[in-house]
């Protein structure tokens, strides 16, 4: 997929949305943010992320939210390389019904402390100062 491509099918996949909103009568409860670089500053605010992707290899959101604490519902097409803490459930992304039950099962703020799952996983920098002298030290 060329990149005016992957434009064209983000801009139709956000107007169907913002009309799905506008027709189940949410749209004042849904924020649409436009893309910044100050996107961790959202995390604290939800208590679920849908990450329905169709494509993706490492998503480093995914590593950000997990960071934050932030349960999330992605697609089956992720990489468990992203995946580091027991936050993470994948969906088929053709299993609409438990995309909404997950969804509405989600307990208000109850994050759990992630750092050993963190601290234990290839995205800490203890674990990448290892490799990286392993790495060179050939």
């Amino acid at each position: 997929i060329n990149s005016n491509t992957m434009e064209e099918l983000i801009k139709e996949l956000k107007e169907e949305i913002i009309n799905k909103c506008k027709e189940l009568k949410i749209e004042n409860n849904v924020i649409f943010v436009e893309p910044t670089k100050d996107v961790y500053k959202y995390y604290s605010a939800f208590d679920t992320l849908l990450f329905p992707s169709l494509f993706e290899g490492l998503s480093i959101v995914l590593v950000e939210t997990q960071c934050a604490s932030l349960k999330c519902l992605v697609s089956d097409v992720i990489s468990d390389q992203s995946i580091f803490t027991p936050l993470i459930t994948k969906i088929s992304l053709s299993d609409e019904n438990k995309w909404i039950n997950e969804a509405l099962q989600t307990e208000l703020n109850n994050k759990i402390d992630v750092s050993n799952y963190y601290f234990n996983s290839s995205f800490s920098i203890d674990k990448l100062v290892l490799i990286l002298q392993e790495i060179y030290s050939r």
